[in-house]
């Protein structure tokens, strides 16, 4: 038995901001990495799109793409799958499974479903595409033999929305690969955002009420008003912005963001207002595992969290972060922090590091899912989240 990864290969830059959305190129080639340390496979496919393909070039092309696999094989594909035709999709599954006999697993790095809401996606005449993928992704999701999801919260929402009977398999914090391993340090009253303003429009608000130094990654230049960002507005950057507020705009290869990381503390927080969190990003908190978490980990510097999101009880419980209920309480609780009491937030996090820079967590939900399709051990998550955290 062999597992294969479907890897999309990128056809622009590498890593860079006009590579795809957000962090799925580091992302994606941090996987390739971690899976080929275990052995798994890589299958290249090429990101492009012919919807009106015909049915023969198809097969043919489908069958090309699978003719090493075998009986009992394993491949692995990962949401979302917009880079090629839902046609093609369909025909790599069906033939992967009734020609190959190959075990389909389905990997999420993201859900449409839950990722907007669809009245934002009426507002900004965005519906017809929000439609079509939520539906895309529920019928991709069905045709899978099994699911590695990010966690148990989102296993817990695909089982009740998506009516999902097959393995669940909860994977947890990505992986992010660096071979820079950062010297402790030691606490600065200094807070760092570092991520898409689209998601992010408390900033602006934030910026006016926080007294902390605040340092600011953030691509403002290329953001405009769409889905991802209603009503998105940058020229509060551009004149009025008080002198504790650091702003950066990124052009970078992701490979190296985390050395260019500064703060003590790594701000996780996804909301259209301030101080508490609003709208559909706001929401997924919930259910996603940020990227930027494990870059803010890789870097050395813990986070500072949602109280409702799914990150919460892992940075409550392996003590490398801290966990807020709404904005205006980082004034004080950064205050409030001792350099000794930091100090053992960072020591605690050197430890936990470790396993994301080796990727340790793919590596385990691979082989959870092997045992879940051939040795029947796994999971299924119940309707208390908190019995069946998998990624502890």
């Amino acid at each position: 038995m062999q597992v294969y990864y479907l890897q999309p290969v990128e056809t622009v830059q590498k890593h860079t901001n006009a590579s795809g959305p957000g962090a799925i190129p580091k992302l994606q080639a941090d996987l390739q990495k971690y899976f080929t340390e275990i052995n798994v496979k890589i299958l290249p496919i090429y990101t492009f799109r012919w919807d009106d393909e015909p049915e023969q070039s198809v097969s043919v092309r489908t069958d090309g793409l699978l003719g090493g696999l075998q009986q009992d094989d394993i491949l692995l594909i990962a949401t979302p799958t917009f880079y090629i035709s839902e046609r093609y999709l369909n025909t790599i599954i069906d033939h992967a499974k009734h020609v190959f006999g190959v075990k389909v697993v389905g990997i999420t790095f993201d859900l449409l479903s839950f990722r907007h809401e669809l009245r934002f996606a009426q507002e900004h005449h965005f519906s017809d595409f929000f439609m079509d993928g939520s539906r895309r992704e529920k019928d991709f999701l069905a045709q899978c033999d099994a699911i590695i999801t990010q966690s148990n919260e989102m296993a817990q929402a695909m089982i009740d929305n998506f009516a999902i009977t097959s393995p669940i398999i909860v994977h947890g914090p990505w992986g992010f690969y660096t071979e820079k391993v950062p010297a402790p340090q030691s606490k600065t009253n200094t807070l760092l955002f570092a991520g898409s303003p689209g998601k992010a429009g408390y900033l602006n608000q934030l910026s006016h009420h926080i007294q902390t130094d605040f340092n600011i990654i953030s691509d403002f230049a290329h953001t405009v008003a769409n889905i991802e960002a209603p009503n998105f507005d940058a020229r509060w950057t551009m004149h009025d912005v008080a002198p504790n507020i650091h702003i950066t705009g990124h052009q970078y290869d992701a490979s190296y963001v985390d050395q260019m990381l500064s703060g003590s503390f790594g701000l996780i927080w996804d909301s259209l207002t301030y101080p508490q969190v609003t709208g559909a990003f706001g929401k997924y908190m919930q259910l996603a595992m940020p990227h930027k978490f494990s870059m803010y980990t890789v870097a050395g510097i813990p986070s500072i969290v949602w109280s409702k999101s799914c990150l919460a009880p892992l940075v409550t419980q392996k003590k490398i972060g801290w966990v807020i209920d709404d904005l205006t309480e980082l004034d004080q609780l950064i205050s409030d922090i001792t350099p000794d009491k930091y100090g053992d937030r960072v020591y605690r996090l050197d430890e936990f590091s470790n396993l994301i820079r080796s990727g340790f967590y793919t590596k385990r939900a691979i082989f959870n899912v092997i045992g879940a399709l051939y040795d029947h051990q796994y999971v299924q998550p119940s309707a208390d989240l908190h019995l069946t955290v998998g990624y502890q």
